[in-house]
């Protein structure tokens, strides 16, 4: 009650990296009717939403 679901994509390992994986990940979610608050398709304000492009997020992060 209260919370927030959000969807973030594991991308960061390439070489497991299988084609059209998000839209197919995507398209069962809206088939099963399960409705992000925030994620790769409707956005929100803790993008982003690929992990591979919060990669300069975490090095800051590592600095501290």
């Amino acid at each position: 009650v209260g919370g927030k679901l959000l969807l973030r994509i594991e991308d960061t390992d390439q070489s497991r990296k299988v084609e059209n994986a998000t839209e197919r990940l995507l398209s069962t979610f809206n088939k099963l009717n399960i409705q992000f608050d925030e994620g790769p398709e409707c956005g929100g304000e803790n993008g982003p939403y690929f992990q591979s492009q919060r990669l300069d997020i975490y090095r800051h992060y590592i600095q501290i």
